[in-house]
Formats: structure tokens, sequence, C-alpha cells
């Protein structure tokens, strides 16, 4: 960078924020900051290198103090969930690699997702990195932790069969297409049950009332036996174990 200031994107690791991303445009007029998929992001008008860093000083204990719970992948954890169990271990390759084994059972499939000792757990693009493994171990639960279960609450609540399909976002759990498809995340896996099932039930009450008018939420409450607001507010702080 030069003496002059310099307008772009930046990326370098800080003492106490880690890798982070400084985005410097005529476009700022005050220095902000955010945390994004575990990774800090601070914006400010363009700057000099040294002032540059200063700022990003000045801002790391606010950013710190909103810091959202970053997620355990150490050996010692276990991702805990109905009909699954996610175990960790480190392996002496020193690359950045990851690889899942899996075992089934009739009531429970377990998954050890073995990583690299180049990962650096304290970093954020590399938790990122594990997040993703440990989505597409979810996605090979799916079929067999899923999908039975969303049938099974179709048949007691709508009487037919349905058309499903497997999601892979972590924002959007759940969605129904206009031709009646239903397709749900594979996030799902690492929730309660009890959320799993309001998730669906959501979707299934779509098919009656596509929109979230009161005509929607008067049915998704009785699917919920009068518990909707009380499930939507878990699912709004339900603590995931995982970068979204």
């Amino acid at each position: 960078m030069t003496e002059k200031p310099f307008e772009g994107t930046i990326k370098y690791r800080h003492p106490s924020l880690g890798y982070l991303t400084v985005v410097m445009s005529r476009s700022y007029r005050h220095v902000t900051g955010r945390w994004t998929k575990g990774m800090a992001r601070v914006s400010m008008p363009p700057v000099r290198e040294d002032e540059m860093r200063r700022l990003v000083d000045n801002m790391a204990p606010r950013l710190l103090a909103r810091r959202p719970d970053t997620p355990d992948f150490s050996p010692d954890r276990v991702i805990e969930a109905p009909g699954i169990r996610i175990s960790f271990a480190v392996s002496g390759a020193p690359v950045m690699t990851a690889k899942a084994d899996f075992r089934r059972s009739d009531s429970l499939i377990e998954c050890v997702i073995t990583y690299g000792g180049a990962i650096d757990l304290s970093l954020g693009h590399h938790q990122k990195f594990l997040s993703k493994f440990v989505l597409s171990a979810c996605g090979r639960m799916w079929p067999y932790v899923i999908l039975p279960r969303a049938e099974a609450i179709a048949r007691d609540l709508c009487g037919k069969k349905l058309e499903w399909r497997m999601g892979t976002g972590t924002r959007t759990l759940g969605s129904c297409s206009s031709r009646g498809v239903i397709t749900l995340s594979q996030a799902l896996v690492l929730m309660p049950q009890e959320l799993r099932d309001y998730v669906i039930k959501h979707e299934l009450a779509h098919l009656v009332e596509f929109n979230h008018q009161a005509g929607f939420h008067d049915l998704l409450n009785r699917y919920c036996d009068g518990r909707e607001r009380e499930y939507e507010k878990m699912l709004k702080n339900f603590s995931w174990p995982i970068v979204r």
C-alpha cells in the first residue's frame, strides 16, 4: 500500500480480530464494522495504511463485544440431535482438508469428521470451511432423518403424499412452490425435533394459505397445537453449531 489514501479491499490478520476484510471507498463517510460468516468486516473512507490500522484498532473492542458465538469443532465436541451424532477428530496431515465417516443403525447415524492439522479453529474462514463440511454431512443424513418425518407429518395433517426436495440454505429453512413441492434444508438435521417439526408444518400450511396473513397463522397455530408463537421464538433463539 502506498502512502496515499487507498481505495479498495484489503484482507489482513489483526491481533485480536483474526483475519478481517477492510473496505475503503469514497462512498463511506464513517467507520463501521460488522461480522459476516465468522469474519470481521470494517468499512471506512479511503485512508493511508497506518491510519487504516489505527481505525481498525479503535473499532476492535466494539466488534469483539458483538462477536457472534463461534462454533466449536474441537475433538472433544459432539453435535447431537434426534437420530444423529457428529463428532470431530484431527489428523496428522498438515493440510486444510476434511473427510467424513458414517455409521448408521436403525435409530442413529453417527458421523466422525476428521480435519487436517492446518486448520486453525480460531480463524473465521476455517470455521466457515468446517461448517460447510458439517452441512454436507447433514445432506447425507437428510433422507434418513428429515424426509421420513416430513412424510409422516404430511400424512397426518394432509392425508396425502407430497413431493419433497432437499435444500442447502441455512437462512431459508423451508419453502413451498406454487406446484406444492416442499423444500426442506439439510440444516434441519442439526435442530431439535420440535423445531424440525415446526418448519415442516410451516411449509405444509402454505399448501392451503400461500401467504403469511391471518389465515395462514391460524392454520399453522392449529397444526402446532396452539404453540406457533412459542416455536417461532425458539427458532429465532436457536444456537446454531455452525457458521451460517
